[in-house]
């Protein structure tokens, strides 16, 4: 009855469509596409801030197939009418993106193994230095729990969080590397701060529990 109507509105979204990985097919959309009586597409971008949306247009508008794809072509939207920059440096609306590029040497066309190490390295270094600087969304202060970063695998996650736990920076992974994978020691660890909680009284298991990196305090905090 519902296909009978007429009435069948699909969304759908082309860029959205080339993850494969995750079941998406972007040829039934595109087929969907022009299959369509009528096509709309909406020029308001209700979430993102205008300087985002700038640096976007700046970035795929200078490409003549930015989606590799005749059939996928770049949209630009426009903020929401009370869009405004949140983020802001030292009173200045924050650039929307910016981009670090790895020092290379001769006609080297992509970064060593060595290179990569030293990224999260360099992540960390800028998100720490945003988090001491007068960097303030919505008016406050920037926090840790305001940053995301984004990694291709777990293990490039986990080496994230240890360049920032070296700048004593907390955060959270968000994966689905196993607990208990041979790399981590945070199963040892986790079972030495499980031992206090269960006896908190007995010192020699609070004293092993306050030491991991889970809690992290040094030898000199503890004495």
């Amino acid at each position: 009855r519902i296909y009978a109507s007429g009435d069948l509105f699909v969304i759908g979204d082309p860029k959205q469509a080339i993850y494969a990985f995750r079941g998406a097919d972007v040829f039934a959309y595109m087929q969907a596409a022009r299959d369509a009586a009528a096509r709309y597409t909406m020029a308001v971008n209700w979430r993102s801030d205008p300087s985002v949306l700038r640096a976007l247009d700046a970035v795929f508008s200078r490409a003549s197939l930015p989606f590799v794809m005749e059939s996928i072509g770049f949209t630009r939207v426009s903020p929401r009418p009370e869009a405004r920059d949140a983020l802001t440096i030292a009173g200045e609306p924050a650039s929307g993106v910016e981009v670090l590029f790895a020092p290379r040497s001769g006609n080297q066309s992509v970064i060593s193994h060595k290179q990569r190490q030293r990224l999260p390295q360099a992540v960390a270094a800028q998100i720490s230095r945003l988090l001491d600087s007068d960097t303030r969304i919505d008016g406050r202060p920037l926090v840790p729990g305001d940053v995301a970063v984004l990694t291709r695998t777990n293990l490039q996650a986990f080496d994230m969080q240890q360049a920032l736990a070296a700048l004593d920076v907390r955060s959270v992974v968000l994966g689905d590397q196993s607990f208990f994978d041979e790399r981590q020691l945070d199963a040892l660890e986790l079972g030495q701060v499980l031992a206090a909680v269960l006896e908190p009284t007995r010192n020699s298991a609070l004293r092993a529990a306050l030491t991991t990196t889970l809690i992290g305090l040094t030898a000199s905090e503890l004495l």
